[in-house]
């Protein structure tokens, strides 16, 4: 797993820890000390409440991938139907090209 402990929040309580660090201006870390929340987390939140959503914003990760896949363009050196193109073979080297008489 990438070290994610599992822990979820509603928006609700997200919320409330935000307009703690917003209004009363004291730093994340001092509000998810006392909250019991990680400041790293409370850090994020704050951001994204300044900044608004981000563009995956309420999707499940299998439709931000499903999203991102439709979006990006042809990969180059595919032909249309996304199929490789063929390696050329590699040229021979000037030893094997040469007479030996």
């Amino acid at each position: 797993m990438s070290g994610k402990s599992g822990k979820r929040y509603t928006a609700e309580f997200k919320k409330g820890a935000v307009d703690l660090v917003l209004t009363t201006g004291r730093t994340p870390t001092e509000v998810a000390g006392e909250l019991g929340v990680s400041a790293l987390g409370l850090r994020s939140w704050v951001k994204q409440a300044k900044t608004g959503p981000g563009p995956g914003a309420g999707r499940c990760a299998d439709q931000r991938r499903m999203g991102r896949a439709e979006a990006d363009p042809p990969r180059a050196g595919r032909g249309e139907e996304g199929e490789r193109k063929r390696r050329r073979p590699p040229r021979p080297t000037p030893a094997a090209t040469r007479s030996p008489y």
